[in-house]
């Protein structure tokens, strides 16, 4: 009887269309993290797209036949010559499709072979002689591959749409400035790269959607030193209208910011830690105004600044406030880095800030020390009016190194839970101090019925509390 049943399982499958096995066999390869983003699937026997051409002989035909799963290519750090072999079946495979492909090596990599060198020459060679069918490349390599493989974007890679660039030399700080001109790459929608690149070509021509500029703390080429500045990005959203989303690193320049941006298409923008300046003692400067004062972000709905450094001052929530109100955001998603000593007499503002950002759904605070006072503001009440409460479709916050008394923040999500048309479902408490209990209590809390019931998750990390920490009562 089970022999039949297995038969008759098999007969069924090898009945399956072409069509409709193509169609699992892509389903199954892996997902992405998150829209935009490319997986590229490991070579293994064990996994997908290998594995279909080990089962039976028409699966074999079936994924043989379907260029798609050979089209993303990954390579690892160390690969012999099999590898070599390997990578040229899949460009064969993968017939005339766009190509996906990552080349990642550490820092730590030493390059000691002669005959490894080869090899690399050899896979570099192949990739290149596909450039006309890119369309995602992520390159983090040393500086001598790294410059052969920016070489066909000098001459056009009509396709290529997304490009992440990482230069990984050894070497501390000091770093080999590599020069990256996209005038001939059309399409592109996707950059990444980091201070190190000396970036030509970027215009109003280009059809680029996302940005990202980082600083991973080596030397910055002239064009980085420039652009990572409010001026500099002021100028980038004035070449690029119809960026989507932007993440950059931000220095202090002493030069004057006189563009006015208005980005109708921008709905995320992240800026990371400034430079430490003054003028004179104890006066520092504070980034946030030049660059938050002369934007207009009508689309903005996600908001991440990092306050952490000496370059913020308080007029940047100010400016931040200042920056919603004029265009009209619906903001859905703010989170703030600060530094735990500094900001302490920043809560006042903090409120005031999202005081004035009714559409706020995610919340997260990560070294800005909140207390009572904050969750007091979150709290409501049977007499709140429209005005006087704040984010009333709140449902997920994230607090980090804040002090909190465990029963306000328990009425808090209670009051939250009776009056508000949007109650809270996530909370996390990371590194703070609760009291009187450690955090015990709200973990009693959340793990109780009423939270169940309405479908609460809390997490509170303990792990810097007493050794023993027991609830005062339960819930």
């Amino acid at each position: 009887m089970a022999e039949n049943a297995v038969n008759v399982v098999a007969s069924a499958l090898q009945r399956t269309p072409a069509d409709v096995l193509q169609m699992i066999f892509l389903f199954c390869l892996p997902k992405p993290k998150y829209p935009g983003h490319v997986t590229f699937p490991r070579p293994s026997t064990c996994k997908a797209p290998v594995v279909y051409s080990h089962i039976c002989r028409s699966w074999r035909d079936v994924a043989l036949s379907t260029p798609r799963l050979w089209a993303c290519l990954s390579i690892p750090e160390e690969f012999s010559s099999s590898f070599v072999v390997w990578i040229k079946e899949l460009l064969r495979r993968s017939d005339s499709l766009p190509l996906y492909f990552q080349w990642t090596r550490s820092r730590k990599y030493r390059q000691n072979s002669r005959e490894r060198d080869t090899l690399d020459q050899t896979l570099i060679k192949l990739l290149i002689a596909e450039s006309s069918r890119w369309r995602a490349a992520s390159i983090g390599s040393t500086s001598a591959i790294l410059k052969q493989f920016l070489v066909p974007l000098k001459f056009g890679v009509p396709m290529l749409e997304a490009l992440k660039i990482r230069e990984t030399s050894p070497g501390g700080r000091f770093s080999h400035i590599y020069a990256l001109d996209i005038t001939a790459v059309p399409h592109l929608q996707y950059l990444n790269v980091t201070n190190e690149c000396q970036l030509t070509g970027l215009s109003a021509k280009q059809s680029l959607r996302q940005f990202i500029l980082k600083d991973d703390g080596r030397d910055s080429s002239d064009w980085s030193e420039s652009f990572m500045t409010p001026s500099g990005i002021l100028q980038l959203f004035s070449d690029c209208p119809q960026l989507e989303l932007v993440d950059i690193d931000i220095e202090w320049d002493i030069q004057p910011t006189p563009h006015q941006a208005f980005m109708p298409s921008l709905q995320t923008l992240s800026v990371g830690p400034g430079s430490t300046y003054t003028i004179g003692p104890g006066n520092p400067i504070d980034i946030g105004p030049p660059l938050f004062q002369r934007l207009t972000l009508p689309a903005l709905r996600t908001l991440s600044i990092d306050l952490s450094s000496e370059g913020w001052g308080r007029r940047s929530l100010v400016s931040i406030h200042s920056l919603i109100g004029r265009s009209h955001a619906s903001l859905t998603s703010l989170s703030l880095y600060g530094q735990r000593d500094r900001q302490t007499k920043w809560e006042d503002d903090l409120i005031g800030c999202i005081l004035h950002l009714p559409d706020l759904k995610v919340l997260s605070l990560e070294d800005m020390p909140t207390t009572d006072k904050f969750i007091i503001a979150l709290t409501y009440s049977p007499h709140s009016t429209g005005a006087d409460i704040l984010c009333p479709v709140l449902d997920q916050l994230r607090f980090v190194a804040s002090t909190f008394s465990e029963r306000k923040v328990i009425d808090m999500i209670r009051s939250r839970w009776d009056n508000a048309k949007h109650p809270l479902l996530l909370v996390r408490f990371l590194s703070c101090k609760l009291s009187p209990s450690g955090g015990a209590d709200l973990q009693s809390f959340g793990k109780s019925k009423l939270a169940k019931e309405r479908k609460l998750t809390l997490m509170v990390d303990i792990r810097g509390a007493s050794k023993k920490i027991i609830p005062s009562k339960p819930y």
